[in-house]
């Protein structure tokens, strides 16, 4: 002991010691704790976002939780359990497909449809189909239906005036199949996904029968027209005659039919309305009684004198 060490001191220094030697480990429990934290927060802290729900599996106790489905929100859940999150929106997918009327006609079809999934029966649909039932189950039903349904129509009615009841038993059909596909086994009229609605966007035909469409159009309308002018013509047919008719009826009425008084008469009101008019002319009546006037402008009068 040296000479500034007191008694007390050294009863002290084995407890200090001991403390330290045990600090030491908690300290580096501490750390590992925090690191492990740190390295697993996005396995152990999961956020559900809205419009979602999870679906809990735990690879030790079960499996796929049937009984229990996370709600939006935050959960704390085992490292080792995973969370599978489904969208509960209603969802547009679209879809371009050939498709074959009824009378053999070819037309590539642009398609929209909407969908949702049960939020009640989501961890059943991860069971039996996954994250990835778009694409293994509910599009090759809606093409099945589709190509089922447009066959059944021609290529005439299909997309025009029978669109809309098209629809509609594409919709039913492709619903049913849907139904009976992603039923469980065990278990009758589990609903798991259900069909909103199928709309098509566009429709194309090859460019040869577009081709013959418009041509047929352009012929339709050059028929219309045609009709229209010969309905121009029937009129000014009818107009004439009609014309005609009351001509007759005058002049038997006034000249008892086409004579010379008749013609005089013409003669005196053409003259009339020759002389209302504001250029210069030159009148030339014709002898007798019977004689007619004849009007020459003032040119012609001047190219007909003989020049000094």
């Amino acid at each position: 002991m040296s000479a500034f060490e007191t008694s007390e001191d050294v009863k002290h220094a084995p407890v200090t010691k001991r403390r330290k030697r045990h600090l030491v480990p908690l300290l580096v429990a501490m750390i590992l704790l925090v690191t492990g934290i740190v390295l697993l927060w996005q396995r152990i802290v999961i956020v559900v976002p809205g419009g979602s729900v999870g679906v809990l599996y735990r690879p030790f106790s079960g499996g796929v939780q049937l009984d229990r489905v996370l709600n939006e929100g935050l959960h704390i859940i085992w490292p080792l359990n995973y969370v599978t999150q489904y969208s509960t929106r209603v969802n547009v997918q679209e879809l371009e497909l050939n498709l074959l009327t009824t009378d053999l006609l070819e037309a590539d079809v642009k398609v929209v449809f909407q969908y949702e999934i049960n939020r009640h029966t989501v961890p059943l649909l991860h069971r039996y189909a996954g994250p990835e039932f778009l694409k293994k189950i509910i599009t090759p039903q809606i093409v099945a239906a589709l190509r089922d349904q447009v066959s059944k129509y021609s290529s005439k009615n299909a997309f025009t005036t029978d669109l809309r009841e098209l629809l509609t038993n594409i919709t039913i059909s492709a619903d049913d199949l849907i139904l009976d596909d992603l039923s469980p086994p065990g278990l009758i009229n589990v609903r798991l996904v259900k069909l909103s609605a199928i709309e098509i966007l566009s429709v194309s035909y090859p460019k040869a029968v577009r081709d013959a469409i418009h041509q047929k159009m352009v012929e339709a309308q050059h028929a219309e027209a045609y009709s229209y002018v010969v309905d121009i013509a029937r009129q000014e047919s009818e107009r004439k005659v009609i014309e005609a008719r009351g001509i007759k009826n005058f002049l038997d009425l006034a000249f008892n039919g086409v004579n010379a008084d008749y013609l005089r008469y013409r003669g005196v009101e053409a003259s009339e309305a020759m002389a209302k008019s504001a250029n210069a002319k030159v009148l030339l009546f014709g002898s007798g009684a019977s004689g007619l006037p004849l009007m020459l402008s003032d040119q012609v009068v001047q190219q007909a004198l003989p020049v000094k």
